[in-house]
């Protein structure tokens, strides 16, 4: 038999054997993130950008998803997830840069991946590509694409019907043009239109490109009209560039984009403008072969007070995919979180968030596949100009080999919950402070008329009186539950229904308790029957609260808009 020591000693080292274990595996396991809908897997945690671009993604012939980023070491990083999400190969390629930012990736019908860039310092930006085969083995050192001479400040490259690379960049005299091929032969730029910026690129279904680019109405000011045109690769031709919106920003706002985006008879153009506190998404749609057309909106969606673009996915479909920011108000979304948007026929169908991060998501890129599976790639913020790298799929695949959670969330979300209802205790001073006011008169009237008895009727109306009090104390005494939202009410409806409705409601449920008390009570006491009703309707709102939050901490419903 063993001794009271010995048991007590084989018991610890069981719990710091145990102990470890955990530790171990929670922080060998990678830091997935929640999915938001059930349509999305979890964020699954890819490395660490430092620049705060949108991360370069293509889907090659074999399904598998290519991305690339500028890592911490200010090289350009690549990585490869199969059809099942897991890693194929992750790390940072051996290319002689300085500063890359604006990756983008783009493959052929071989597979060969082509990875563009822009690097340099100090303001002075040169254009480069880089050819990598299927397996992402790089075949070509850094080839320039643009001129040393020439600064590029945005760039749009579209792969054309016969196998080259369209791409259109933004100098400081206009919008070029040129074409490259896999054996690196660059052709020269040509000045399509003058005085442009930030351009941006579609190809269509019928192999020709649609442009979009802004040009400021003048020096120094804060107005840019935005402007389309269609491209034709075979012949080398462009349209005259055709007005479709107006980018207009007070002096403390900035803007964002344009995007663009096509279905199979419309095209979308998006932009944000971005406040200390919100961020304004406005659209553009215009019928393909009329773009003079085109019709303004802004985004607006009960319950989301942020929200801006990010990108569109490539090419042309019934339906166009949005990558957008948002922030709704919701104690359980924490800051700006990322979601997807559908459009079609000119007009906003739907949105859904995508994750649950726990840090603000930004720069969502979306692919399609072949399968018609949505692929996102964003970046979680981790410190200073520091990036998480993020990706989900609705790809039934991915999902499925990240449906299971692996210690590292299942320790979190214990911890959240357990910090989540330790809250509870934080009721008891709240329903204290509401019946503050009510006890207070009640002890004072007490004091004064020394009528405690219910059988008295100056009694019964101080009773009344407190019960009033309570209720209006519960109005003005209360939690923040805006984030609630009633189908049909608009957030701030249900929040005023919740805070003076609702008590009414449940005072009429704690007197029916107070009066069952009072009718088995052998004495019918003033601050007896008050603390009876004031505990129930206290008791009543907790429930209320508590319920509120399981039922979204199982829904997504409330994570999901349609128009």
């Amino acid at each position: 038999m063993l001794s009271s020591w010995g048991r007590k000693a084989i018991i610890s080292l069981i719990v710091v054997a145990l102990a470890w274990l955990v530790g171990r595996a929670y922080t060998t396991s990678p830091q997935l993130t929640p999915n938001a809908s059930p349509d999305w897997s979890k964020g699954i945690p890819l490395g660490v950008a430092s620049v705060k671009n949108p991360v370069a993604a293509v889907v090659n012939v074999t399904g598998h998803i290519f991305l690339a980023w500028t890592d911490t070491a200010r090289q350009l990083h690549l990585a490869e997830l199969d059809n099942r999400g897991q890693s194929v190969q992750n790390r940072a390629l051996d290319l002689p840069t300085r500063w890359p930012v604006q990756a983008q990736l783009r493959t052929d019908s071989s597979g060969n991946l082509y990875l563009t860039w822009l690097d340099g310092e100090g303001g002075h930006y040169r254009l480069y590509f880089a050819l990598l085969d299927p397996s992402g083995r790089l075949r070509s050192q850094p080839i320039p694409l643009t001129p040393d001479q020439e600064d590029v400040e945005s760039y749009a490259i579209v792969r054309n019907p016969q196998g080259k690379f369209d791409v259109f960049w933004a100098g400081k005299a206009g919008i070029y043009h040129l074409v490259f091929d896999s054996t690196g032969a660059v052709g020269d730029s040509v000045l399509l239109t003058t005085g442009g910026s930030k351009v941006v690129a579609q190809p269509d279904s019928r192999g020709r490109i649609r442009l979009v680019w802004i040009r400021e109405t003048a020096p120094s000011s804060a107005r840019f009209k935005v402007y389309y045109a269609t491209y034709d690769s075979a012949t080398g031709q462009m349209e005259e560039g055709q007005q479709v919106g107006l980018i207009f920003r007070h002096i403390r706002q900035r803007a964002t984009g344009p995007y663009l985006g096509l279905d199979t008879s419309n095209g979308y153009v998006f932009w944000s403008v971005e406040g200390e506190e919100r961020g304004q998404l406005y659209f553009s749609t215009f019928p393909l072969d009329d773009p003079a057309a085109y019709y303004v909106d802004e985004i607006r969606l009960p319950g989301v007070n942020f929200i801006t673009a990010s990108s569109t996915a490539e090419g042309q479909a019934s339906e166009l995919v949005a990558a957008w920011t948002v922030e709704v108000t919701s104690h359980l979304i924490r800051g700006q979180q990322v979601a997807e948007a559908h459009f079609s026929g000119g007009k906003f169908r739907e949105m859904q968030i995508v994750n649950l991060s726990k840090s603000a998501s930004l720069r969502p890129v979306v692919l399609r596949d072949d399968q018609r599976n949505l692929h996102m790639a964003w970046l979680d913020t981790a410190g200073f100009a520091r990036y998480r790298v993020m990706y989900a799929s609705t790809s039934p695949s991915v999902r499925d080999a990240f449906k299971r959670p692996n210690v590292r969330s299942l320790v979190d979300t214990t911890l959240d919950t357990l910090i989540n209802l330790s809250l509870v205790i934080l009721f008891i001073p709240l329903w204290f402070l509401r019946a503050l006011a009510p006890l207070t008169f009640l002890v004072i009237y007490s004091l004064i008329t020394y009528r405690v008895e219910l059988s008295e009727r100056s009694a019964r109306w101080a009773l009344t009186v407190a019960i009033l009090l309570q209720i209006l104390a519960t109005g003005l005494i209360a939690p923040g539950m805006s984030n609630v939202t009633w189908e049909g009410l608009s957030p701030q409806t249900t929040a005023l229904l919740i805070r003076w409705a609702l008590p009414v409601v449940l005072a009429g449920v704690a007197m029916g308790v107070m009066f069952l008390y009072l009718h088995r009570a052998e004495a019918r006491l003033l601050l007896p029957a008050f603390l009876v009703f004031s505990v129930t309707h206290g008791v009543l709102q907790l429930a209320f609260y508590v319920a509120t939050y399981v039922r979204q901490a199982f829904s997504f419903d409330y994570l999901y808009i349609r128009h």
